[in-house]
């Protein structure tokens, strides 16, 4: 990655979701881990071993906006 005049930062985000602790509810550009509950079983793998086939985008059936993706933490 190149970057320009100034620094690059890193952030650990697994870390930062971690010390999160419990919220009610997560808006617009939060960060968050959720459990998802599903009806039948989803094809998924963990993202760490696979980033094709561990992350997801969740569609809202009634007007097709993605409200949101996440990647899965099986472990």
């Amino acid at each position: 990655m190149h970057v320009g005049a100034g620094q690059a930062h890193h952030a650990d985000v697994k870390a930062i979701v971690k010390d999160l602790g419990g919220a009610a509810e997560l808006t617009a550009n939060d960060l968050g881990r959720i459990t998802l509950r599903t009806a039948e079983p989803l094809a998924l793998d963990d993202y760490a071993d696979s980033r094709r086939t561990g992350a997801f985008v969740l569609v809202d059936p009634a007007d097709g906006a993605t409200p949101t993706a996440g990647t899965a933490d099986l472990s």
